[in-house]
């Protein structure tokens, strides 16, 4: 077996892949978009994996707790505007939040946020 980066020519073979395999889950588009890097792993020339490594928006905020909550809500509602704004500006179409407090989880929820399929997961470099 042998990696290398994803060329032109793999891609019909890798929409083969995901057609059988990973519809479901997300559009191949996703696979292609906002990407830094792509590589497959081959043998004989058969993909055995593929990946490619993209570049997401994370919207980290504070909100100073000693304000009121509706007060926070209302910030929280104009940062997520400029947030948005900034988002479109560079090409991205999602905006992630990793969320630890369930009330803000509820806001988020209720104002357009979703759950992601899968877990999510870091690794630490």
């Amino acid at each position: 077996m042998m990696i290398r980066n994803l060329q032109e020519s793999d891609i019909s073979q890798l929409r083969e892949i995901h057609s059988c395999h990973f519809a479901d889950e997300f559009p191949f588009e996703d696979f292609l978009q906002n990407i830094i890097a792509s590589f497959v792993v081959v043998d004989n020339d058969q993909i055995i994996a593929a990946s490619s490594v993209r570049k997401i928006a994370e919207s980290i905020v504070i909100t100073n707790k000693d304000a009121s909550p509706r007060k926070r809500v209302h910030a929280l509602s104009q940062i997520l505007q400029a947030d948005m704004f900034a988002c479109a500006r560079n090409d991205y179409s999602q905006l992630h939040a990793f969320v630890q407090d369930n009330i803000w989880l509820r806001h988020l929820l209720k104002i357009g946020f979703r759950p992601t399929k899968g877990s999510a997961l870091v690794l630490n470099l």
